[in-house]
């Protein structure tokens, strides 16, 4: 890690005494000045640090891809029963039907617009065929949204409807927009804008996003995002503006994420940023937030990056352009590539770290670690009453050949002994470098499921 001061601030004394005493003098001056760099703040891609958070784009899985996530994080987000009507009609989680007649998708891969998956979208003479999704709208500040879309319609011009509805009430269209999707087999990139009115929906009310053919009409949807109005450069103004009042020096942007983390996904326009499975915490990886974004926040906030490498998944040379990509000069190869991504000059960077602060937790290790696999099996049956009244019964096995796979090794050196030759059990704990004192899987766990769907 780059070192931002040398002062030693503190010094190990040893002692005999059986407690500590700490003796305070307020009058007197310390003859030296803590650095601001003592502190700092955290952002990693984990939870709503990012994607609901710092990011102001509001839609999840904008690519239509099928959803980037571990099976676990699938099952805990998306158990409930709606989901799996959505899953058996071919759409993308989480996005869903508009209405629970007419529903007509095909997840196609290849060609797409982002990504590697588009939706095929099929409209019925005289009916509306769409999907939503369900957001949280931040009403208390804005009641104006903008957004893009890629469409495509191969088989005759479309008219699209780009709306705001009342949540499961696809007849109450509270904001509406119509976009032209010309006859060619083309993606076109449409932009769309959308005004509540004032009072139309309660605070922390969910309304439903969604995107509708009327008629026998055809299209190809892909990358659809959503924003306030008031999001300058895709970042959120009120995480902005309560971040900046930490007054913090350093903003550290790492985590476990960063030994899977490859910085080239997450720079460029935004419409070629791949989706990706963020595979520390099994979650997806918009690419929405990358280095550029990071600088901006920094620099509204006041603070500067202390950036993480890859030193998991990722290569030195990997390691090496991102540097220069950040801090290398105008007439560098990764200097070039960021002046034609709308910045010539390097950027001020607080350090750079080498791997996440000898973290050895996830499947990306920074130190190679034994080989990981696991099994779990599921094995589900509806059992019908009527065509909309039944039994679905589930059992979930977890780890279930009871698999131990081994930890990863230990990277805690040895500390000197004390002054007088002597080591205590602190000293013992950390002679294990290179050792694996601990396995990575859970035993098997079983969980059995039954709902009554009506």
């Amino acid at each position: 890690m780059g070192t931002l001061f040398s002062e030693n601030l503190t010094r190990y004394v040893n002692s005999t005494e059986s407690e500590a005493i700490i003796t305070l003098f307020p009058g007197q001056r310390a003859l030296y000045r803590i650095p601001r760099s003592i502190y700092g703040t955290f952002l990693e891609h984990t939870g709503q640090s990012v994607f609901g958070g710092v990011s102001a784009q509001l839609l999840d899985n904008p690519s239509l891809e099928p959803y980037p996530a571990s099976p676990e994080n699938i099952n805990k987000h998306f158990s409930a029963a709606v989901f799996r009507q959505s899953t058996r009609f071919n759409l993308p989680l989480p996005w869903l039907p508009l209405r629970s007649a007419g529903r007509r998708y095909e997840l196609r891969s290849g060609n797409a617009a982002n990504s590697a998956s588009f939706l095929y979208v099929m409209g019925l003479p005289d009916r509306e065929v769409g999907i939503r999704q369900p957001v949280y709208l931040p009403l208390e500040r804005e009641l104006a949204y903008r957004g893009v879309l890629f469409a495509s319609a191969a088989e005759g011009a479309v008219a699209l409807s780009v709306s705001f509805r009342r949540h499961d009430h696809p007849d109450d269209i509270l904001a509406e927009s119509t976009l032209q999707v010309p006859n060619h087999r083309e993606w076109v990139k449409l932009s769309f804008q959308l005004k509540l009115p004032a009072g139309a929906v309660a605070p922390l009310e969910t309304v439903d996003f969604a995107v509708a053919v009327k008629d026998d009409g055809r299209v190809s949807l892909d990358e659809i995002r959503l924003y306030p109005a008031d999001a300058d450069g895709g970042l959120d103004p009120e995480i902005i503006r309560w971040a900046k009042q930490l007054n913090s020096p350093l903003l550290r942007y790492g985590g476990n994420f960063s030994s899977g983390y490859h910085w080239l996904d997450g720079v460029g326009p935004l419409d070629s940023r791949p989706t990706r499975i963020n595979e520390a915490w099994g979650v997806p990886e918009y690419n929405e937030f990358g280095t550029d974004e990071l600088m901006e926040l920094c620099r509204r906030i006041g603070s500067l990056p202390q950036i993480c490498l890859n030193l998991g998944s990722g290569s030195v040379e990997e390691a090496r352009e991102w540097v220069e990509y950040c801090q290398g000069s105008p007439n560098s190869a990764q200097g070039r590539r960021r002046a034609s991504h709308g910045r010539s000059q390097p950027y001020a960077v607080g350090a750079w770290e080498f791997g996440n602060d000898g973290n050895m937790s996830g499947r990306n290790p920074a130190v190679r670690s034994p080989g990981y696999w696991n099994t779990d099996m599921s094995l589900s049956r509806e059992f019908h009453i009527s065509e909309s009244k039944y039994f679905s019964f589930r059992w979930d096995v977890y780890n279930a050949l009871n698999h131990q796979n081994l930890g990863i090794p230990n990277n805690r050196y040895c500390l000197p002994p004390n002054p007088d030759g002597s080591v205590d059990a602190l000293h013992k704990f950390g002679c294990q470098f290179g050792k694996i004192t601990n396995v990575q899987t859970d035993p098997r766990a079983m969980q059995f499921g039954i709902k009554f769907y009506w």
